[in-house]
């Protein structure tokens, strides 16, 4: 390994230029394709790196490769993998609007519902905060109140799921509660963000963070939200959609 380079340089390539130069056989070469495209999705949702995604992952790529998606190398964690492919697709398809980005997160909400009518107890989490961004991408008519509750009932199930998705859920609630202008809640869920990446180490994320939302971090600490209150208003979020 070159010290100078880091060895995911994803935008590059380095990664996959290596491995062929070991000349592997057309099976590892596709699995290592899949999971750069996973990971550039996953980097481009982190940092706001949305071009990055729109360079490097063209239509003729992603729909090629969409229906081979599967994560024989993620075990248990797959539903971590459909979860970002989900609204990373849904972020580019609201960026851009190109259609090819909504039939990803569709292909990958599906692979989510087929994990929980699989009783994967791990799903549920991921599944309830892919289901309130199509909700809230897509405009399925529901208003505002309708979409925190959404958002309660992903966060409780979030928390007690992993980290990652603990994470993923305070992340969109609190760009939910900045697009509403509610410096509040979004205040303080951001604080509880910050607080999780304190814990998992995840120094360069809380730097963005912390210059993202910089104006709200700034401002004194909020209260608690009243949309907790009585979560479980949608007692059927569960229930299959139609794509």
């Amino acid at each position: 390994q070159e010290p100078s380079r880091h060895p995911w340089l994803l935008e590059s390539g380095y990664a996959l230029d290596k491995l062929n130069e070991l000349n592997p056989d057309e099976a590892v070469r596709e699995k290592l394709q899949l999971l750069i495209m996973c990971n550039q999705f996953e980097l481009a949702y982190f940092f706001n790196r949305w071009e990055m995604v729109k360079k490097n992952l063209p239509r003729d790529i992603i729909e090629t490769m969409m229906y081979k998606l599967h994560f024989p190398l993620a075990g248990v964690y797959s539903y971590h993998n459909w979860m970002m492919l989900a609204l990373c697709g849904l972020g580019c398809y609201e960026r851009y609007g190109q259609r090819w980005y909504l039939r990803l997160a569709k292909r990958a909400k599906k692979s989510l519902e087929n994990l929980h009518r699989r009783e994967c107890p791990n799903a549920i989490g991921p599944l309830l905060i892919v289901r309130v961004e199509f909700a809230r991408v897509i405009d399925l008519g529901l208003n505002t109140n309708d979409l925190e509750h959404m958002y309660a009932a992903a966060m409780k199930e979030a928390r007690d799921t992993s980290w990652y998705v603990h994470w993923i859920a305070l992340e969109r609630l609190v760009a939910f509660h900045c697009e509403r202008g509610d410096e509040v809640c979004a205040r303080l869920f951001l604080l509880e963000l910050s607080d999780v990446c304190k814990a998992w180490g995840a120094a360069s994320l809380l730097k963005h963070l912390e210059h993202k939302y910089h104006g709200i971090l700034s401002t004194a600490s909020p209260v608690k939200p009243p949309f907790e209150v009585g979560m479980n208003k949608h007692t059927d979020i569960l229930e299959d959609e139609s794509a």
